[in-house]
């Protein structure tokens, strides 16, 4: 730098110096903080020789080091008490540094460790290849999960009669508690709540509106036992691929090998798992604000209030970890054949083995259960459910101890 240039750069920074925002000069910015009688800077803030200039170490608050000129920041270092800072006319950095290190270990403020300022706007620079590059993850321990499945639906046996085709989505949410083996895991998974889509009856049936729910009870008392769950991560870092093999969910009754078995036409292994004495999981059907109970017979002279199911469903999970607590994918339901009339059904299955009859406005009903002609009807004007492809999954670790009560309201 020539004297005359030098003495310049003196005079404007005095200028500026009281009134720094007007003048335009950012921290970093224009002028060399302090120079000596050759013009050269000299520990001061970046401008044209950077941060202390070549070959100066840098003064400490700057996340700026020593870089050569041509390649710093164009917008310094953050605005902060320039007592605190010796030989500074306009301020050394503050808490929030440049966020670059010049090659050197990343400091506490900087979100970028490391890499080296290939110049451009305040401190941008050179980021790492991945934000979580070199993260180790431990994907053991609790996870609560939330499935998505788009369906479409028919009804069985007695076609169109009471129950109308249509489409929609079966929600499904998890507790887990998950081992690590290497990159094999192995969970034990439980049932935390199941939400199915309504159903509209035929013009025939009046167009009605059918609702089935689950009480929260069913899965908030440990009646449901726990099942395995199997997979495998493609690595121990952010962006790891997990994926299971299949795995089956059943409700209501037991059955060898459930993630392959021929789904039964009659079921003959029924469990009461709620213990309310009544055979499979029960479940209510909706009276009110447009629901209808769903009949029971042809000429609906009765309708049912309580339906007992045995229920299967087998999945098997595709995801990516987005970080160390989070997964996210998609769901698969794998198809299984009967070669007894090559036939085959994708492996969402349920039957309606009993059931309740509903009161009337003017009797209030005796919790008299349905015959097994009528709970036969039931079962034959049930829907079908056939996957459609869209389906997601979204995991997150939970606090060890988490209840099924947890997981739904973390995964709404």
């Amino acid at each position: 730098m020539t004297g005359a240039r030098g003495l310049a750069i003196v005079l404007f920074a005095a200028a500026c110096a009281p009134i720094a925002a007007a003048c335009g000069v950012s921290e970093g910015g224009l002028g060399a903080a302090a120079v000596d009688a050759a013009g050269t800077g000299i520990g001061g803030d970046a401008g044209f020789q950077q941060d202390g200039g070549p070959g100066t170490p840098d003064d400490g608050a700057s996340g700026l080091d020593a870089i050569p000129p041509g390649q710093g920041a164009a917008q310094g270092d953050a605005p902060q008490d320039d007592a605190a800072q010796p030989g500074a006319t306009l301020g050394e950095g503050g808490p929030a540094e440049a966020g670059l290190d010049g090659g050197q270990v990343g400091d506490a403020a900087s979100g970028v460790d490391g890499s080296p300022d290939t110049g451009g706007g305040g401190g941008g620079g050179q980021a790492d290849a991945s934000p979580d590059a070199g993260t180790t993850c431990d994907f053991s321990g609790t996870w609560g999960s939330r499935l998505v499945i788009d369906v479409g639906w028919s009804p069985q046996g007695i076609t169109g009669i009471v129950l109308a085709s249509g489409s929609g989505t079966i929600t499904q949410w998890l507790l887990s508690t998950r081992n690590l083996s290497g990159n094999t895991s192995t969970e034990s998974a439980l049932v935390c709540g199941i939400d199915l889509p309504d159903f509209d009856g035929t013009a025939i049936a009046g167009g009605e509106v059918y609702g089935v729910r689950f009480p929260s009870s069913l899965f908030d008392n440990n009646y449901i036992p726990p099942f395995a769950v199997h997979g495998t991560f493609g690595g121990s870092s952010p962006g790891s691929t997990y994926d299971t093999t299949p795995s089956a969910v059943l409700l209501g009754l037991t059955l060898s090998s459930p993630t392959t078995a021929v789904w039964p036409a009659t079921i003959t292994t029924e469990v009461d798992m709620d213990k309310d004495g009544k055979p499979g999981v029960t479940a209510n059907t909706l009276q009110g604000g447009g629901y209808t109970h769903p009949p029971v017979d042809i000429f609906e002279t009765n309708r049912a209030d309580q339906l007992y199911l045995a229920i299967r469903q087998v999945t098997a999970l595709t995801a990516t970890a987005t970080d160390c607590d989070h997964l996210s994918g998609t769901v698969s339901i794998p198809t299984i054949s009967d070669s007894s009339n090559g036939t085959s059904k994708a492996a969402i299955d349920s039957h309606v083995i009993g059931c309740r009859i509903a009161g009337t406005a003017t009797d209030a009903g005796t919790g008299t259960d349905c015959t097994s002609s009528q709970a036969s009807f039931v079962d034959n004007t049930q829907p079908v459910f056939s996957p459609k492809g869209g389906s997601s999954f979204t995991s997150l670790r939970m606090p060890s101890g988490s209840t099924c009560a947890a997981v739904r309201m973390a995964l709404q």
